[in-house]
């Protein structure tokens, strides 16, 4: 039976739950990403959340192709494979989030 678990993420003024099942061998907890991945979530204050190990290339990304380098990204915890990115340009203002969740 594998074991699982709910991370909790807190960054921007948003919580973000993931869940996470133990990788038997390594003993390392993986998140499944995968509602992440299809669809953006952004804080309330416009900002998107970010999965750094996905491999996509930011446009703005300032440390070339280790996106998870980039000084954009914050972090709750130091080793934490999702953050926010608060590059100003990727930014959607918070009423247009609000006119996207009302057409949905």
């Amino acid at each position: 039976m594998k074991q699982t678990r709910i991370r909790t993420y807190h960054n921007d003024g948003d919580t973000l739950e993931i869940c996470e099942t133990l990788h038997e061998k390594s003993g390392r907890w993986c998140g499944d990403f995968s509602k992440h991945d299809e669809k953006t979530r952004y804080t309330p204050n416009g900002r998107p959340w970010v999965d750094i190990t996905c491999g996509d290339e930011c446009p703005h990304c300032d440390a070339g192709r280790d996106g998870g380098k980039c000084s954009f990204f914050r972090r709750e915890k130091a080793k934490d494979v999702i953050a926010v990115c608060f590059c100003e340009k990727l930014r959607v203002e918070p009423e247009k989030l609000l006119t996207q969740k009302r057409l949905e």
